[in-house]
């Protein structure tokens, strides 16, 4: 499906993704308190992952105070006018003024914004069933909050390294360490990152290719 108004999507997934963040946020911040719980006065690595987001708390409230009372997109459209020229393609496709009034008007929602943080929580939250269920399965049935610590903090380490394409590497290593960090047998802990590989490749391909599908026959149906 091909919508007209580009502006008005570009300014629901702006305003997404700064929901997704605080949603990550305290998603991490809760696998960090309940990891701490866990090791005690032993929590040394966790109390250093707490301290980073605290420090780096300031980037998504900055981002969230620049979306509402900032011209943002609108600077960001003079910027490209004064660098490609006025007739370029690509200033042709900015509505600078048109997108910030979009996403002021979407941030004025606060009870809809706060129904959207609430969902993209529990989803989360839910995700945690995933490692507790993996883990009773190969035979290291764990509490139910230790798979939640697992997973929020696997996901934060994944968004912050995010040049990593699709975290490969960075993801199994930080199971590993946290299965190690709360008694998980470290082969079982290789095959619970295993396995939330496997959930990755077995729903994105389907995905990937269903996608080509439907623009390859749009593209056959335009050739015709």
């Amino acid at each position: 499906m091909r919508i007209a108004d580009t502006t008005a999507v570009t300014a629901s997934i702006v305003v997404e993704v700064m929901v997704t963040l605080f949603a990550q946020y305290l998603f991490s911040a809760l696998g960090v308190v309940l990891l701490l719980l866990a090791l005690g006065s032993g929590g040394g690595q966790a109390w250093a992952v707490l301290a980073g987001l605290l420090l780096s708390l300031p980037v998504p409230v900055l981002f969230a105070l620049s979306l509402r009372h900032s011209a943002l997109f609108e600077r960001l459209e003079g910027a490209a006018r004064r660098l490609f020229g006025t007739d370029h393609r690509l200033v042709a496709m900015i509505d600078g003024a048109r997108l910030d009034a979009q996403i002021r008007a979407l941030n004025a929602r606060h009870r809809e914004l706060l129904a959207a943080l609430c969902w993209q929580f529990a989803g989360m939250a839910v995700g945690a069933a995933e490692v507790w269920f993996a883990l009773w399965l190969l035979g290291h049935p764990v509490p139910f909050w230790q798979a939640l610590a697992i997973e929020s903090l696997t996901q934060a380490v994944r968004h912050v390294a995010f040049f990593v394409p699709a975290g490969l590497g960075v993801q199994e290593a930080v199971v590993m360490l946290l299965g190690h960090l709360l008694g998980v047998d470290p082969q079982v802990a290789l095959s619970l990152a295993l396995v939330k590989r496997a959930r990755e490749v077995l729903f994105g391909i389907p995905a990937l290719l269903s996608w080509q599908w439907v623009e390859v026959r749009r593209w056959r149906r335009a050739a015709a």
